[in-house]
C-alpha cells in the first residue's frame, strides 16, 4: 500500500472540515430547510403544504433526539437546551400543521408536493457536497461526541 494513500484517524480528524466550529452553519442541517419552507408557508408566501417533510423527518430526528437522551454525558443545562431546541424545530411545526382542520391527501400529497420534497432534499446533498461536508460526521460527531465544542 502506498504511504501516500494511507490516511491515519488523527490525519484523517485533522483534514475533515465537516466538524470545525467555521463550519457551524444552519444550512449544514436539513431541518433548517424543512423550518424555511414551513415559515414561508406561515407567511403565505409558498402555498405548497409543508407536512409532508415533516413527516419524513419525524422517524430520523425521533431517533437522534432518544439516542442523545439515552447517551448523553452532557451537563443538564446543554442536555436540557439541546432537547428543548430539537423537540422545537422538529414536533413544534409538525404540531402546528396537524392541528389545520383542512388536512386532506391531496394537500398532503400531491405532484407539486412530492417534487419540492426532491428538489429540496437534491439541493441538501448538493449543499453539503459542495462544501465538502459529510452527513453523518455532522450529525453524530457534533451531537453525540460533541466535536464542535
Amino acid at each position: 500500500m502506498n504511504k501516500n494513500n494511507t490516511k491515519t484517524k488523527t490525519n484523517d480528524n485533522k483534514n475533515d472540515n465537516t466538524t470545525l466550529i467555521h463550519n457551524y452553519n444552519l444550512l449544514n442541517y436539513y431541518t433548517f430547510w424543512c423550518l424555511t419552507w414551513y415559515i414561508l408557508y406561515k407567511l403565505n408566501i409558498v402555498t405548497l403544504y409543508p407536512l409532508s417533510i415533516f413527516l419524513v423527518i419525524f422517524i430520523p430526528s425521533t431517533y437522534i433526539t432518544l439516542i442523545y437522551i439515552i447517551s448523553s454525558k452532557d451537563k443538564f443545562a446543554k442536555y436540557f437546551f439541546i432537547i428543548f431546541i430539537s423537540c422545537l424545530f422538529h414536533y413544534g411545526p409538525l404540531i402546528d400543521l396537524l392541528r389545520d382542520k383542512n388536512v386532506n391527501i391531496k394537500k398532503l400529497i400531491n405532484v407539486n408536493v412530492i417534487l419540492l420534497n426532491l428538489i429540496l432534499l437534491n439541493l441538501y446533498i448538493y449543499y453539503l457536497n459542495s462544501k465538502k461536508l459529510d452527513i453523518n460526521k455532522i450529525y453524530n460527531e457534533v451531537y453525540f461526541n460533541n466535536k464542535l465544542i
